[in-house]
């Protein structure tokens, strides 16, 4: 059976910048790494929500990025 441990845990937030030609979202990421691995989405969000009010910029997404290890 394999086991996951989770090593990295990396918040992209997503702002807006305009729409392309056809009509699709244009965004510009900011990527923050070193979050606490073990953090939940509960936790991250409002950190996310917290960081967007400084820009300039409308958050148009929150993701996140886990990086884990796998063995046996």
């Amino acid at each position: 059976m394999a086991n996951e441990t989770k090593k990295l845990l990396t918040l992209q937030l997503e702002f807006k910048v305009g729409e392309g030609s056809e009509g699709e979202v244009l965004v510009k990421r900011k990527t923050y790494r070193n979050i606490r691995p073990a953090a939940s989405a509960a936790e991250v969000l409002p950190i996310a929500q917290a960081i967007a009010s400084l820009q300039t910029l409308s958050l148009h997404e929150v993701n996140t990025i886990v990086t884990s290890e796998l063995t046996n």
